[in-house]
């Protein structure tokens, strides 16, 4: 256990490559994002506002996690009243490579990403939230930002890498980990629980829940270190 929870910590903090930011008088907000097409039936529904991002700061992930795919739209909850912005190509291949480790070609055609929060600026840095996916493939991701929208650092809040249970065993499995994050400044307080379940008997599952804190400095790294970790054995619904 104590070596998955090793790889965990190694899946939670992927940093870019780290180099300070340029002094510029560009803001993000001149990005030219690609916005969603307007469909017929949900027409102005889903045009984002002029901020670009659904969400000014968000205090915690527990929000994305009620996002709906629907209409090839991710939409913010079940009400599909506002989707997520996606990113095109060109910006796909500026801020992800570093940090998804991925072929550029996979992730133009594979990856999809949604622009989830604009969180509040450290300095000149600026965090940014982003929402990706592929085949057997998810993740939460926070990316810091220069001043030209150049990635500094990033790191991953949640990640989901496969269609099933990280071990199976005869009669055990091992479920892939929940993450929650939680952001207060530069910040984000980690929440991960991974659950050893039962597959024949209804009997309480092991659980390991483990705390992390990342700080994101002024020149826009990132660094982490755990809190403090507990076992214990509860039903668990999975």
């Amino acid at each position: 256990m104590k070596n998955f929870l090793l790889i965990i910590i190694v899946l939670v903090l992927i940093s870019c490559r780290e180099h300070p930011p340029k002094s510029t008088n560009t803001s993000i907000s001149t990005l030219k994002w690609n916005l969603p097409l307007q469909h017929n039936k949900i027409s102005k529904e889903i045009i984002p506002s002029d901020s670009q991002f659904v969400f000014e700061g968000i205090s915690s992930t527990e929000v994305v996690e009620k996002c709906v795919w629907s209409f090839n739209y991710l939409f913010v909850d079940s009400s599909k009243k506002k989707a997520y912005l996606e990113l095109d190509n060109n910006l796909k291949l500026k801020l992800l490579p570093d940090i998804l480790k991925m072929d550029t070609t996979w992730i133009k055609e594979d990856i999809k990403a949604y622009l989830i929060s604009k969180q509040e600026k450290i300095g000149n840095i600026q965090p940014v939230i982003i929402k990706t996916g592929g085949t057997d493939f998810s993740a939460l991701i926070l990316l810091t930002l220069d001043n030209n929208g150049n990635t500094i650092s990033g790191i991953y809040l949640n990640i989901y890498d496969g269609s099933g249970p990280v071990i199976d065993l005869d009669s055990t499995m091992l479920l892939p980990p929940f993450t929650r994050c939680y952001f207060d400044k530069n910040k984000i307080n980690f929440y991960l629980l991974s659950a050893w379940v039962n597959k024949y008997k209804d009997i309480p599952a092991t659980i390991d829940s483990v705390s992390y804190q990342s700080i994101i400095d002024t020149n826009g790294n990132i660094s982490i270190q755990k809190l403090d970790s507990v076992r214990y054995k509860r039903n668990y619904v999975w």
